[in-house]
């Protein structure tokens, strides 16, 4: 019965308004930010290098957290909330197909959400030097590998992690303040720890592993690199950094699962 709660889920989120307005906020911002290289460039960087593309697809699916509480915790607050849980389970649906379904059926959503993000660069690439915002001289080449490589092994991980983290919580708490102040709360705490080390730790593999989106691994990545390696080079997935993208989404998958 797995397969019918998740095409129930697929058929009642296509009638929602709400993805297809954080589908096009986050391609708005995404655009206006790559059209108009309003980025953090260094000196002789590409605003489309890969760098800089696996930097935003981190940055903005770490933003997406408050989309997270919103698409994934009322997948299972709706049938809390109405009662209507119980229910489906009178019918000859297992738990784990009930929860399940609704988890895949939901994060499907989160990941066309999240394709904004590159789809906003690549347009956005292409629209600075056709309006003037920028030259063509400041673009590099937009190879797919950079997109994939960016959105599959960084901001994937990332939507995984927050998606995973607030079905679970909304499924066992079933309380409807997570959905409104899970991601605010979520984002406070990151924030604090990221104050913390930075300041108060020089453990550069503590630092890489701790942190749930992969930022300062990346961070570290950036200043330790030539404009040359940012243009023209991949992000490493190795070290700290690959430890982070098992660790964090496979935490949050433990938790649901539990």
């Amino acid at each position: 019965m797995f397969v019918e709660i998740f095409l129930f889920e697929i058929r009642s989120r296509v009638r929602r308004p709400a993805v297809y307005l954080y589908f096009l906020a986050i391609f708005a911002f995404t655009l206006f930010a790559f059209s108009t290289g309003s980025l953090p460039v260094g000196e002789k960087e590409h605003i489309n290098s890969p760098f800089l593309i696996s930097f935003w697809c981190c940055a903005m699916t770490m933003f997406m957290t408050l989309v997270s509480s919103s698409v994934m915790g009322t997948a299972v607050f709706r049938d809390i909330e109405y009662q209507t849980r119980d229910y489906y389970l009178t019918y000859p649906i297992t738990r784990a197909g009930y929860f399940w379904g609704r988890f895949a059926g939901s994060f499907v959503f989160m990941i066309g959400i999240a394709l904004a993000i590159p789809l906003g660069i690549w347009l956005g690439s292409h629209l600075g030097p056709a309006i003037g915002k920028t030259v063509a001289a400041q673009y590099g080449p937009n190879k797919p590998i950079y997109y994939l490589h960016a959105f599959l092994l960084l901001g994937l991980p990332n939507i995984l992690f927050t998606s995973a983290l607030f079905f679970g919580l909304v499924a066992v708490l079933r309380n409807v303040k997570v959905i409104y102040f899970g991601g605010l709360l979520l984002f406070l705490f990151y924030f604090m720890a990221l104050f913390f080390l930075d300041h108060y730790s020089n453990n550069a593999m503590v630092i890489g592993i701790a942190d749930p989106f992969a930022l300062n691994g990346l961070r570290q990545q950036k200043f330790n690199a030539n404009y040359l390696q940012q243009n023209n080079n991949l992000i490493a997935i190795s070290g700290p950094l690959a430890i982070n993208r098992l660790l964090w989404p496979g935490i949050s998958i433990i938790m649901s699962a539990i």
